[in-house]
Order: C-alpha cells, then structure tokens, then sequence
C-alpha cells in the first residue's frame, strides 16, 4: 500500500544519496592525486610566441630566478611599488617582447610591493619545459642557473644582470680616517640558495669582477675598480641601481 511505497522510496532515496557522496568522495581524491594535472583534451591554451635562446630570454630567466613565481597557470614577478616603478616597466614589456602576451599588475593591499602577472598557460610550460625554471617552491627544488644559460658567456652575463637587477642591491659604504670620510659604492647580492650565489660567483669570476661570498648567502662587489667593471661589463636596467651608483 502507500506506507510501503514511502518506505521503499526512503530506502532507494537514501542508497542514492549514500553512493553519491561516495562517488564524489573518490572524484576528489582522484582530482588531487591526478586529475587536477592532466592536459582537457577540450581545452585549448592560448598560443604564445616561443622564442628563442638569447641574452634577453637570458636575463628574463634571472629576473625569474630573482623576484618570480610559477603556478599552475601563471607566472609573477613582484617588485617595491614605488622603488621599482621604473624598473616593473622594463620588465612588462621585456615579457611582452618575448611571448606577446598581455600583462597584468596586481596592486598588493597590505604591502607596498605590485606583480606582474602572466595568466598563460603555455608561458608556464615554456619556463618549465624549456628554460628550466621551477614551478611551486624554487628553494626547495635546487634554486639554480639553469645549463643552457652556463653554457654561453654572453647568457650568463645577462642572467647575472637580471639577477642582481631584481635581488641585488647597490650601497655606500662610510668610514673615517684620521677625520676624513671615505664612501665607497658596494654591491650586494642575496639568495638563500648556496648554490645560486656560488653560480653568480663563478660568473663574476670568468669576467674578472673580483667578489666575495659572506655568510653563504651573500655575494658582494667592494672594490671601486671591480664596480666600475660590473657596470661597463653586465650593467643594469633597474634605475633605482644606476643611481645609486652614480649619485
């Protein structure tokens, strides 16, 4: 009778409902273990220009090394707001020259830093796949120069520019003697990856810029002869650098 027919609806309904959550229980592990990685075969990523190696695609990946980020479907590169303006601009279009893509700035709220940001898929694969960089945690993946970059010293050269454009730093140095004041322009390089500071070294070495390594995280330049060098040899692109050195 009726009271039959409602007993047996709640007991399909609620194996339904059971299997259900189940299914979408399992949907979600595999989604997080693979499925979130493999290519939709019906989803098309938009084509880039993929160029080739150079000095400038050289010093893109120094700036990556130094200041960028890639996820999943982006790649970053973040920057002092107002220390930077000038330089954030050398880097969009620099970006853009390279793939032609559309660059966008996001403005951080509770700091003063901004990003640039490339939402392609295809750039991340070509960083990845073709330059060597990393996607997720470069310091927990062996941050390093990538080969193809050691392999030429006019790369190398570039990517040390970019480097130090972005996590270097140019200072005065002060001290008294005898009531006379000294300054002397420095250069700062920091990473918290060793290997990446004994690269940039290396570099510097092979252009006869002497340098030091401090505290296993630091590369400095102290010699008024070898910053001359690095200016006329690698030089920079960040303004806020060439002033500080020329001021």
């Amino acid at each position: 009778g009726k009271a039959g027919g409602k007993a047996l609806v709640r007991k399909h309904g609620g194996r339904v409902i059971k299997d259900e959550k189940h299914r979408q229980k399992k949907w979600q592990e595999w989604w997080q273990k693979i499925g979130q990685y493999k290519p939709n075969p019906l989803y098309n990523p938009l084509p880039i220009k993929k160029p080739q190696y150079s000095p400038e695609l050289a010093e893109f990946v120094g700036i990556m090394l130094g200041d960028g980020g890639i996820s999943k479907n982006q790649i970053t590169v973040t920057s002092h707001r107002l220390d930077d303006k000038a330089y954030r601009k050398y880097v969009s279009r620099l970006i853009q020259k390279l793939f032609r893509v559309p660059i966008g700035v996001y403005h951080q709220r509770n700091a003063l830093a901004d990003t640039i940001v490339v939402s392609r898929v295809n750039v991340v694969r070509f960083c990845v796949d073709q330059l060597g960089l990393k996607r997720g945690n470069k310091l927990k993946q062996g941050l390093d120069i990538p080969p193809w970059v050691a392999s030429s010293s006019a790369y190398q050269t570039a990517c040390l520019r970019g480097l130090v454009d972005t996590d270097g730093s140019v200072f005065t140095h002060r001290y008294r003697v005898r009531n006379k004041m000294y300054f002397y322009k420095k250069l700062s390089f920091c990473s918290r990856s060793l290997n990446l500071c004994l690269s940039v070294k290396k570099i510097l070495d092979s252009l006869e810029i002497k340098s030091r390594l401090a505290g296993g995280q630091n590369v400095r330049i102290d010699g008024s002869k070898d910053m001359r060098k690095y200016f006329e040899i690698v030089g920079s692109h960040n303004p806020k650098h060439l002033k500080r050195y020329t001021a």
